[in-house]
């Protein structure tokens, strides 16, 4: 079944209640595995507009996303492509919308994440 992007978003921008938290993370996902240019959009419009608490959900899922180490997965940032670095460079830079949702996240001490390194990209 093809949703509307619009109908997608605005299914995540709810807040997740009791018994919907698999239907906001299986949102999440349908956004995470979008052509890059739609998925980065989706990504803009969350951090934007998504509560505290929906995005310290959707952090993690995010990470894993972009550089995961499973083969076919992920966002491919360690083996060559034909599309353009600079979009990458412009969504994970210090202005893109990556950096904004740390700076958000970051802001309630309370919140903590692991991610190991061991998925981090070699070069």
């Amino acid at each position: 079944m093809i949703r509307n992007r619009v109908e997608d978003f605005n299914a995540q921008k709810q807040s997740p209640r009791v018994g919907q938290e698999a239907l906001f993370l299986e949102q999440i996902h349908i956004s995470l595995q979008k052509p890059f240019p739609e998925r980065c959009e989706d990504v803009r419009r969350m951090i934007n507009e998504l509560s505290i608490k929906d995005l310290h959900v959707f952090y993690p899922h995010l990470l894993a996303s972009i550089f995961s180490v499973i083969p076919n997965k992920g966002w491919a940032l360690h083996t060559p492509h034909s599309r353009s670095l600079e979009g990458f460079r412009r969504f994970l830079g210090p202005h893109g919308p990556v950096w904004s949702l740390v700076e958000k996240l970051d802001r309630d001490s309370f919140l903590r994440y692991e991610f190991p390194i061991t998925c981090l990209p070699v070069s």
